[in-house]
This record gives C-alpha cells, sequence and structure tokens, in this order.
C-alpha cells in the first residue's frame, strides 16, 4: 500500500508540474459578444500556448471581434466548436469578425500560421464588408508564415476578400481540409512550395451573397480567382468544386517557377474560364475526373492554354458543359491531352466556334464524345503533331487539319439522325424526342377520338431535342410537327431555344424563348397538324431546360405526337 501511494504521488507531481496541453481563451477574459476588442485576449492565449512549446487554444461558442490580426504560433491550434465545414455559419458557433485593413489589400493577414500552426472549426466573418454592390478590399485572411505545414481544417470563410495566401512565403506541405467560403476577389494562392501540399474538399460558393445580385455575379464573373496555383512540386488535390468565378483554377509562373501536380475530382461551374494554365511545369498536371461548365462573359471557354505554356496538360474522365463559346483553346508549345471525355455544349453563339481548338503544340484527342453536332476539332498550322482517334460524334465528324506536322486522325464514329418523334400518352414512346414534367409544365395522359394523348394542366409543355438531330442552328434547320385536337378557342405556339440574340426574355440567355408564328384553334373537333419551320434553332436547352415547349395560353391543348426532323 506505501509502494502505490507512493507511485501515485509521483504521477501527480509528474502531472501537476507538466504543462497544459489545451488553453479556453475565456480563461484568459474573451467576451466574445462582437462588440468588445478580444484581440489582445486570443494573442496572449495563442502565446502562452507557444511559450508552452505547442497545444490547442480553444475558443468556445460566440462572436469574437479581433481588431487587429492574430498569429498563430509553431505548433499551436487555435480550434472552435465545428467539426465539419458549415455554411452561413456565421454568428453560431466559433465566429471571428475581421475589421482590419478594409480598403486595402496591402497589410497583414488576419491569421498568420506558423510551423505546424492549425486553424480549425472557425468562421471568419468581415461584418463590414457588408455590400455586395460596394465590394472593398481588406488584406489576406489566412496566411502562412513561410514556414512548413501551414494547415486550415473545418473552416468557413465567408466573405473574405482574399481568402488563403500559401504562397507569399513558402508553404511545404501545406493541408486544407473541409474549407468554405465565397473569397470575393482569391481564393486559394499556393506557390513556393517545394514539397507536396494537400488539399481537399474546398467549397466556393455563394455562402455570403446571392447569386441574383447582379452587381456582385458581375464582380466575380469579371474579377474573381477561385484557385492560382504557382510554384508548387506534387501538388495533390481532391474533391474541389468552385461556383461563379472569372476563373476557376489559375496555373502561373509567379517567379518561382510552375506547378505539376494531382488533381482529381475539381469542378468549376458558371466560370467565365473553368481552367486557365498560363504556365505549368515540364512534369506536366494531370486533371482527371474533373467536371467544368464555362458560360459567363462574352468569350466563356473551359479550357484555356496560354502561349507561355511549355508543360503538358492531360483532362481524363471529365464532363464538359454548359453555353461556352469553346470547350478547349490552346495555343502554348506543350502538348494537351483529353482521353475518356464528354463535351457537352459549345459554340453558343452559332458562330461556328469549335469544340477544340490548338493554334500551337500538340493535341491528342482520344475515347471522347463529342454530343453536339458543331464544328469539333481544328488543328492549327503551328501544331506539330495530333491525335484524333477513336471518338464519337454527334452528326459529322467537323475537323479541320491545318497542320504541316504529324496529324492522326481516324477511327471516329459518327452519328447523324434524320428524324425523331415522341408519341404521347399514359406511356410515352419515341426516339430522340423527349416529353417531360416540369412544375410551369404539367400535363395528363388522356384519350380523344381514339388516339392516346397528354393533356395540358398547365400552359407549357416541355420538350427536348436529342443533339444528334439537331443543335446549333446550322446544318440542320428543323421542322418541328405538332398532332393536336382543334378544340376550344385561343391560339397555341412554339417558345424555343434560338440564335436570335434580339430576343431578351432572359437577359443573360439572348434568343431563349423566341415564339413561332401562332396556330389558331377553330373548335373542329379533329385531330390536326401544325408545321412549325425553324431555320434559327440553338436548342441548347436554355428554355427552363427545355429546348422548346408548347404554349398554350387560354386552352388547355391536347397533344398526340411532335415530330422534329432536319432540312
Amino acid at each position: 500500500m506505501a509502494v502505490i501511494s507512493a507511485l501515485l504521488l509521483a504521477v501527480g507531481c509528474v502531472a501537476q508540474d507538466a504543462p497544459p496541453m489545451r488553453w479556453n481563451v475565456r480563461d484568459f477574459g474573451a467576451v466574445g459578444d462582437g462588440a468588445t476588442d478580444d484581440t489582445a485576449v486570443f494573442q496572449s492565449t495563442l502565446d502562452a500556448a507557444g511559450d508552452a512549446g505547442g497545444g490547442i487554444v480553444f475558443a468556445p461558442r460566440g462572436d469574437y471581434l479581433i481588431e487587429t490580426h492574430l498569429v498563430i504560433r509553431d505548433f499551436v491550434t487555435l480550434e472552435g466548436v465545428f467539426t465539419a465545414p458549415t455554411a452561413w455559419s456565421q454568428n453560431h458557433g466559433t465566429t471571428l469578425l475581421a475589421v482590419e485593413g478594409e480598403g486595402t489589400e496591402e497589410g497583414e493577414p488576419f491569421i498568420m500560421l506558423g510551423t505546424n500552426g492549425t486553424l480549425k472549426g472557425i468562421t471568419v466573418y468581415y461584418p463590414n464588408q457588408d455590400d455586395p454592390e460596394n465590394i472593398r478590399a481588406y488584406p489576406w485572411c489566412v496566411a502562412g508564415s513561410g514556414r512548413d505545414n501551414p494547415t486550415i481544417i473545418d473552416c468557413l470563410l465567408v466573405n473574405p476578400y482574399n481568402a488563403v495566401d500559401f504562397g507569399t512565403r513558402n508553404s511545404g506541405r501545406h493541408y486544407i481540409r473541409n474549407l468554405y467560403g465565397q473569397p470575393l476577389r482569391r481564393g486559394i494562392f499556393v506557390d513556393k512550395c517545394y514539397d507536396v501540399g494537400r488539399i481537399e474538399n474546398v467549397h466556393f460558393w455563394p455562402f455570403w451573397g446571392q447569386w441574383g445580385n447582379e452587381p456582385l455575379r458581375e464582380w466575380l464573373t469579371t474579377e474573381a480567382e477561385a484557385f492560382i496555383f504557382g510554384r508548387t512540386d506534387w501538388q495533390y488535390v481532391l474533391n474541389c468544386f468552385v461556383f461563379g468565378y472569372h476563373i476557376g483554377y489559375r496555373f502561373i509562373d509567379a517567379g518561382s517557377g510552375s506547378c505539376n501536380g494531382n488533381f482529381l475530382g475539381i469542378g468549376s461551374d458558371a466560370s467565365g474560364t473553368a481552367v486557365q494554365i498560363d504556365s505549368c511545369s515540364p512534369i506536366g498536371l494531370l486533371i482527371t475526373n474533373g467536371e467544368f461548365v464555362a458560360m459567363m462573359g462574352e468569350d466563356p471557354v473551359s479550357v484555356r492554354v496560354g502561349e507561355s505554356c511549355a508543360g503538358d496538360v492531360s483532362f481524363v474522365n471529365s464532363a464538359f458543359w454548359g453555353p461556352s463559346e469553346q470547350i478547349l483553346n490552346a495555343s502554348g508549345s506543350g502538348t494537351v491531352t483529353f482521353q475518356a471525355c464528354n463535351f457537352r455544349d459549345w459554340d453558343r453563339g452559332g458562330s461556328g466556334k469549335y469544340a477544340l481548338e490548338a493554334t500551337n503544340g500538340q493535341l491528342v484527342v482520344q475515347a471522347c464524345n463529342f454530343s453536339k453536332p458543331a464544328p469539333h476539332v481544328r488543328i492549327g498550322p503551328n501544331v506539330l503533331s495530333g491525335v484524333v482517334v477513336a471518338n464519337r460524334f454527334a452528326g459529322e465528324a467537323i475537323i479541320a487539319n491545318e497542320s504541316e506536322g504529324s496529324v492522326q486522325i481516324g477511327l471516329n464514329a459518327e452519328t447523324v439522325v434524320e428524324e425523331g418523334s415522341v408519341t404521347l400518352g399514359g406511356t410515352n414512346e419515341g426516339r430522340f424526342v423527349t416529353q417531360y414534367e416540369v412544375e410551369e409544365a404539367k400535363t395528363e395522359a388522356g384519350e380523344a377520338n381514339g388516339r392516346q394523348c397528354r393533356v395540358q394542366q398547365t400552359m407549357y409543355m416541355m420538350f427536348l431535342v436529342a443533339s444528334e438531330l439537331a443543335g446549333s442552328g446550322r446544318p440542320p434547320t428543323v421542322s418541328v410537327e405538332v398532332t393536336y385536337l382543334d378544340e376550344g378557342e385561343g391560339v397555341f405556339f412554339l417558345q424555343y431555344d434560338s440564335l436570335d440574340e434580339t430576343v431578351l426574355v432572359v437577359p443573360q440567355w439572348p434568343g431563349a424563348f423566341k415564339s413561332s408564328e401562332q396556330i389558331e384553334l377553330t373548335g373542329t373537333g379533329e385531330w390536326l397538324t401544325a408545321l412549325f419551320e425553324i431555320d434559327d434553332a440553338l436548342f441548347a436547352g436554355r428554355c427552363n431546360g427545355a429546348d422548346f415547349r408548347i404554349t398554350s395560353p387560354t386552352s388547355r391543348l391536347s397533344i398526340a405526337e411532335v415530330k422534329v426532323s432536319r432540312r
């Protein structure tokens, strides 16, 4: 018993003499009421942890006003209450209110991370960035100090002007996981990373200002860049998504060199340029399972490869859609490769833009699916070599080979459809034309004069046309035949997705919802066929997801069949 008591006493003495591993900012006097400046309390707590050789500084639930900035010392974690990334959580959980540096990008970052310094479970909110129509500059929100292993986990950066700077100073083995936010000018900047950085599960989306705010949308889609990669060796990026940025992922040489890395499951939606590669390492960029939508601005392009890019870029098993002008515009001297990729839409204005256009370097396109009968591939005169093999083309393959180098084109499949139709009833039957239901376009199955049909319950009936049959307006122009029951009074007509940019029913989609001539209902009670000749069809799904809709403002129209033909 005496021996056990002595051991317990010894253990107690050791525990009593050991420095604490966890500090609470409330114990140091933090208030967290959103009005009292808690900067000094936070910094003194962080310094206490740093002086002890590291540990966790915990900030419980509260809105902590930080009037200047914080330094997270070496081997110290500043931790809030969140254990997963959150959305719209400002003034909930652990929120730091950042106010210093309004009006300028220069100045100290709001939070500086030392060696093995970690920011975890925290929301950062800029309360004075309160007008989406008047965006104000601020210094970087979180930055590395130039030492290794800066880390951000389970955080929300609501509305920073510039979010994460792991590039101005060295950022070896940086680690970002589960980061949400709506950076307003730059999201994550990486440079001077000479040893394997990792970024995963980043989601930049309208968590602050809503997408419907036109001045904010204009700002983001002309000024904002979500990811910027300079020199970073063996960069790993996994499952990241950005929405509504001028540039989704940008690769540059900021003076230290350029990026090589593995990018898996990344996406950029509603962008001006989804991926812009001004420079990359000769080792190359490997981009796999990506999803990219370029649609904003006057000349949206999914992938741009600039003249200064001499490295190789590979896209594998990736999808490209949305009303862009082009999927690829490449002028660099390296090789751009697409393998097993899906190309859904391009040439939104119908001006003859090629999906993939290379004017220099090398181009490889293999086992890809082109889902639109519009110009597909252009290989310019300065391209040294190219391979376009084993692809599937909607319509005839339109490939312009202007190169005098070695270019191999072959084993490509073409899909040309002259006519499609859908017979409507309890179960629709057809090919290449689809009728579907949405809230504003409801129908019910019916029968009249011996024919199965569908009867409008709202004023619209929605249809999609397979791109192999009709798309982009050249060629083909199309005929739409509608078999309808002539009963009641009034008129019906088509509203379709067109090339006519004078039609501004939806200003951001010029040409959508163009109206055809009207067909008058005369009440004969017979099944009749109306013919609509359309020579400016775009059919890019911009009529609330439809290529065209049958509109009957006053009568519930009964439709038995819709046929679409190439002319």
